[in-house]
């Protein structure tokens, strides 16, 4: 069965039209770059149809009527597990320090991941050079 034929659109309404296989990959690359991601050709490959078709599926769902559906106030308490909030003892800093692999003024020391775009040093899927600032 073609993917297509799994939820065919209700008698007498057409089907959301997707994104071209192009504007898909366009797509999938902007979306990369925004969470820092350096995909391949292959992965972009892989990834452009199943982003079509989560999107082919929002299309879906943004055609229901739910103008009689109430709006959700906040999620459902009758399953919440309640326990006290207690005070408890919590590790010892030093000895989590000592297990660090660098520390620095109290504190675990780790590379920069994260820079602004145009501030230089390390891009998306780069690390920083070992005589950058932490």
């Amino acid at each position: 069965m073609a993917p297509d034929d799994r939820n065919p659109p209700p008698p007498g309404e057409e089907r959301p039209t997707s994104p071209q296989p192009r504007e898909l990959e366009e797509l999938v690359q902007r979306t990369a770059a925004l969470a820092r991601l350096d995909l391949s050709a292959a992965e972009l490959g892989e990834l452009a149809p199943q982003f079509g078709r989560i999107l082919e599926q929002f299309a879906v769902l943004a055609q229901l009527d739910v103008d009689a559906v109430e709006p959700m106030r906040g999620r459902a308490r009758d399953a919440d597990v309640v326990r006290a909030d207690r005070p408890a003892a919590s590790l010892d800093r030093r000895e989590l320090l000592e297990r660090a692999p660098e520390a620095e003024d109290g504190f675990y020391a780790v590379p920069k991941t994260v820079l602004r775009p145009g501030a230089g040093g390390a891009g998306a899927g780069q690390t920083p050079d070992a005589g950058e600032a932490r």
